[in-house]
This record gives C-alpha cells, sequence and structure tokens, in this order.
C-alpha cells in the first residue's frame, strides 16, 4: 500500500445480474425483507434526462467500459480499490468492484458486484451504474495521450445496495463519472493526468470518481460519500492541511484517527475476506 501512495504522489506530483450473490442480497432488500427504502438493484431505462446520442450508444455497445469501472485496468491491477471519506467526520472508506458486467440489452447499464470496507466492517454490495452521457474532452482539458488517441467522460449514475444483514447496511447513490481513452488500435484506458482537487476535470485527473450518499437501512440517516482510484480527487479540504499522503514513515495521529494508520500496510482486505453465506 505504502508504494501504492507514493506512485500516487509521483502521478499528482464480470458480474451477471441473474447470478446466486447478486439475487441473493437483491432479494434481501426487497420490500418487505425488513429492510428501508431499497435502491433499485436492477438494470435501469436510460433516463428522461439522458444525454445519451446514437454515437454515445453505438460507442457503448462498441466498446466494454465494464474493466474501467471495474478499476481492472494494467495500471491498477495491482491495486483495484477505490479509496475516499464517508461522512461528517471524514472518514477513510474503500470500495473493491469484484465483478463489473455490461448489459446484455442496455449498452449503457453495468451491474456491479463487490465489498465496501468502513471501520474495519466489510459488507457486500450489489447495484448497477447508468452511463447517461458520453462527450470528448474539450481543448481546455488535458489527457496524456498519444497521436491517434481521444479522451471521453462518460457520466451518470450509480446505486449500490450493501447486504442488510450487515451492521450499518444501506443504500449508496449518486453520480458516477469516467474519464477514459481510446486509441486508433481500440485501447481503452482511464484518461489520468495530475490528479487533484484543483484539476478541471470531471474526475480530477484521476479517471474513476463517485460521489453521492449513503442512507441507512435502519435509521433513514442520511451521509454523504465520495471515493475515487486515487483518493486525492476527493479528499475534502477540511483534510488538506493534515498530511493525506504523506511520504513519511509516521501517520498524522489525526488521520490515523480518520482510518489512514493502515495506509502504509499491504492489506489486500478484498482478497482475503470470504464472501458470506447470505441466505434467503
Amino acid at each position: 500500500m505504502k508504494k501504492l501512495l507514493m506512485a500516487g504522489l509521483a502521478l499528482s506530483t464480470a458480474c451477471k445480474s441473474g447470478s446466486g450473490e447478486t439475487q441473493k442480497i437483491a432479494a434481501k432488500a426487497a420490500p418487505g425483507s425488513g429492510s428501508q427504502s431499497p435502491p433499485a438493484v436492477a438494470a435501469a431505462a436510460i433516463s428522461s434526462d439522458s444525454a445519451l446520442t446514437p454515437n454515445a450508444l453505438a460507442m457503448l455497445r462498441r466498446y466494454d467500459l465494464s474493466p474501467l469501472w471495474a478499476n481492472q485496468t494494467e495500471m491498477m491491477k495491482t491495486h483495484p480499490t477505490l479509496e475516499g471519506f464517508y461522512g461528517p467526520a471524514y472518514y477513510r472508506i474503500s470500495f473493491y468492484f469484484s465483478s463489473v458486467r455490461r448489459d446484455a440489452r442496455q449498452p449503457n447499464v453495468f451491474h456491479v458486484e463487490g465489498l465496501d470496507r468502513y471501520k474495519r466492517v466489510i459488507t457486500p454490495f450489489v447495484g448497477t451504474i447508468t452511463v447517461q452521457s458520453v462527450r470528448p474532452f474539450t481543448k481546455a482539458m488535458f489527457a496524456d495521450l498519444d497521436s491517434t488517441g481521444r479522451a471521453f467522460t462518460a457520466a451518470g449514475r450509480f446505486e449500490f445496495a450493501e447486504d442488510p444483514a450487515t451492521k450499518g447496511a444501506g443504500r449508496y447513490a449518486g453520480q458516477a463519472l469516467l474519464d477514459f481513452s481510446l486509441d486508433a488500435q481500440g485501447h481503452l484506458d482511464h484518461a489520468i493526468q495530475l490528479v487533484g482537487p484543483d484539476n478541471e476535470n470531471p474526475t480530477k485527473g484521476c479517471g474513476l470518481l463517485f460521489r453521492g450518499t449513503q442512507v441507512s437501512n435502519k435509521t433513514g440517516q442520511r451521509h454523504s460519500v465520495a471515493f475515487a482510484n486515487y483518493y486525492g480527487a476527493v479528499v475534502p479540504q477540511a483534510l488538506k492541511s493534515l498530511g493525506l499522503g504523506d511520504r513519511s514513515e509516521e501517520v498524522n495521529p489525526n488521520l490515523a484517527k480518520l482510518g489512514w494508520n493502515e495506509a502504509w500496510e499491504n492489506d489486500e482486505w478484498w482478497a482475503k475476506s470470504p464472501k458470506p453465506g447470505l441466505a434467503l
């Protein structure tokens, strides 16, 4: 993990909708199962505010963005998790997408299965990412591409339902952003550049960014959440002065209290966590 943070500093300086796991979590989050206001986890039709043009739909049919949404590209495969901040205290939260699959009928819909970790509690979730627009980078945006490359932003909505059997479970929803590049050979990758909250690109230069809220199944309480494949893109203004991502061997005590004391450990929590047996 320390190597990841060093690399990040240098930089800034497939789930089946009918799979057993998905069906089990979705069924337990369905009305009558005891959870409140469950999110939709099935493929949603293109919304009325969608800006998907015929060309954008054709692109989504031709090029599968699933590996990019899953953060499973060549560059990110050594650290595929997404890191961010949750709630008013900005406590660290991590997400891992174990599987992302493009819908067979709606190429703008991606079925997601994964795990999130908050205060050492690991929770399975299922849901969807629905792309509502695909737009090319403007001249004001920058991506490190060769002469044949083009860069785009896929923007849409994500909805994730956590396993209601887990403590603190709820539903996440909000905006999903993917900056991606496409070269003449049809190779897809994240469009990454100088990473940081002041970057003008939609994902702040990291390529993959989510912002939204989590609503508790039990209390209905709502908390903000933001996570990305490089935490520097979503670090809150209030934490900038605390040395997040510092190169030193010791973590600022204020950050340690927020869950960043493990940032220097090679902790592949997503690999060690077995899938729970979710009985219907």
